[in-house]
């Protein structure tokens, strides 16, 4: 028989295509740390920071936060660093943020400005630092 004994090759039958299983869970509950002692009259800033809990990690690096800052629960702010000065209207607001990675994340716990520890820069401040 005329080609009988040629090659002929075989169809792919199935392939195999990689498959990476992600878990995607929400950031970490959020901390908020301070650059200095609160001082009237001055500016302070904060930072929000949390970490990823998304599996793999090697995928974490991939993820775009966004960070969300609120005051007495009204939103402030859109970034990871949120400065303000201190005034007596803002003495004993409470500040709290929150992160976005896939997932939103809880609130932070509240940050309040310590009025034992903060610092009035000069006896007029020092007045109604007091009030």
């Amino acid at each position: 028989m005329k080609g009988s004994n040629s090659y002929r090759p075989r169809k792919k039958i199935c392939s195999f295509t990689p498959v990476a299983f992600l878990s995607l869970d929400k950031p970490a509950i959020p901390t908020i740390n301070h650059t200095s002692v609160p001082r009237y009259g001055e500016a302070v800033t904060l930072t929000c920071n949390s970490s990823s809990t998304t599996y793999p990690k090697y995928y974490r690096p991939l993820l775009t936060w966004s960070y969300t800052w609120y005051r007495n629960g009204s939103v402030v702010y859109d970034k990871a660093t949120y400065t303000f000065t201190v005034r007596r209207d803002n003495m004993y607001d409470v500040i709290t943020c929150r992160v976005h990675e896939v997932l939103y994340s809880d609130n932070s716990t509240a940050y309040k400005i310590d009025m034992n520890i903060i610092e009035c820069k000069d006896l007029i401040a020092d007045i109604f630092c007091r009030i």
